[in-house]
């Protein structure tokens, strides 16, 4: 018996029974390298350590601590018992909040079902030219593979 569970694959030591004494990594997960963005990330903070003026545009870490009223907010709604997964999409009130920035702020209207709310900037650039092909199916991968190439991810169909 194996179970799969994320990159590592436990496998029960059969020398007793059936425990789950044995932890090994799965194959692929050999195939995964260092995170770009964090080496420039760690870079950067080594840099800024040794008293370097640093403006460093490879992670999107912000180099200010978090606002206090976003601090409270944070802790309010793990009191609240806000703290599992959210929407695929993003929490309904945050897109509506989205949707409404974005006409107070350049009057563009919006429906809040278009809006979708990811952890980060590299989600975005896969779903951006995924979204594309699924409008207009392109005759080949290429752009896809130039895509995924550009950022280090492979492809999966």
């Amino acid at each position: 018996m194996t179970l799969v569970y994320g990159s590592v694959y436990l496998s029960p030591k059969r020398d007793r029974g059936e425990t789950m004494s044995h932890l090994q990594f799965a194959k692929g997960i050999s195939r995964l390298g260092t995170e770009s963005a964090f080496v420039v990330l760690s870079r950067a903070q080594k840099l800024a350590a040794e008293g370097h003026d640093i403006i460093n545009l490879g992670i999107g870490q912000p180099d200010f601590r978090t606002p206090e009223h976003i601090v409270q907010a944070g802790i309010q709604a793990l009191k609240d018992g806000h703290h599992g997964y959210t929407p695929a999409n993003g929490l309904p009130q945050l897109r509506e909040a989205v949707a409404q920035d974005l006409h107070h702020r350049h009057g563009a209207t919006v429906n809040p079902d278009n809006v979708i709310v990811v952890p980060g900037g590299k989600p975005t650039m896969f779903f951006a030219p995924d979204q594309a092909f699924l409008a207009r199916p392109p005759k080949d991968h290429s752009a896809l593979e130039s895509i995924c190439e550009s950022v280090k991810m492979d492809a999966v169909a």
